[in-house]
């Protein structure tokens, strides 16, 4: 049972680490590329103003 929670663990950790490794890959190629924070910023203002849609209901 210890083990499992030790592989959970390296499993949260690992994750952990690739997602703030993106999170920063993604910022210094902001900064390096200014075209790109502007794509970025255009896309979530355009993203904010469509209309939410609907749930389906059967």
């Amino acid at each position: 049972m210890k083990t499992i929670k030790i592989f959970g663990a390296a499993l949260a950790l690992i994750g952990a680490l690739a997602g703030s490794g993106a999170i920063i890959a993604t910022l210094t190629a902001m900064a390096k590329f200014p075209p790109l924070l502007v794509a970025v910023l255009l896309a979530c203002w355009i993203l904010s103003r469509l209309p939410t849609s609907e749930p389906l209901t059967t």
